[in-house]
């Protein structure tokens, strides 16, 4: 499992917001394939169970042959565990995606942030209103 904040988020890319999005994708681009992956995975468990479904009935219910009923009824419940484990995995990485690039830009913000003059940022030009707000 990743450590998250990371010890050093990097220099982004931030000429567009686009960029910026790519720059973040790049830098979490396995968990971003594994995530796609198992997406695809679950997916495509999903769109078989109708027609398993369909066979047992078919060749199992419609035909009253229990042994060919058992056959679709285990092969329904192995597509069922594999979509059950993909969907939990796509889960793991969407939320360790999320975490990893919220993470990365809080760090930049708050270290942009540190660089600005925050404390003092009533400069010369704003006296007037900087003179009446004075911090307690």
């Amino acid at each position: 499992m990743r450590q998250l904040p990371l010890a050093d988020p990097g220099v982004p890319n931030h000429r567009s917001p686009a960029r910026y999005l790519w720059w973040v994708a790049g830098g979490q681009a396995g968990t971003l394939a594994g995530g796609m992956a198992f997406g695809i995975l679950w997916m495509g468990a999903q769109a078989f169970i109708p027609a398993i479904l369909g066979r047992a009935i078919d060749e199992g219910i419609a035909a009253q042959d229990g042994e060919r009923l058992l056959r679709w009824t285990a092969l329904l419940f192995a597509v069922g565990v594999v979509q059950a484990t993909a969907g939990i995995m796509r889960h793991r990485f969407a939320v360790t995606n999320w975490l990893t690039a919220d993470y990365r830009t809080v760090q930049l913000v708050a270290r942009q942030a540190s660089r600005s003059r925050w404390p003092g940022w009533c400069s010369r030009t704003r006296t007037r209103w900087c003179s009446t707000r004075r911090p307690r």
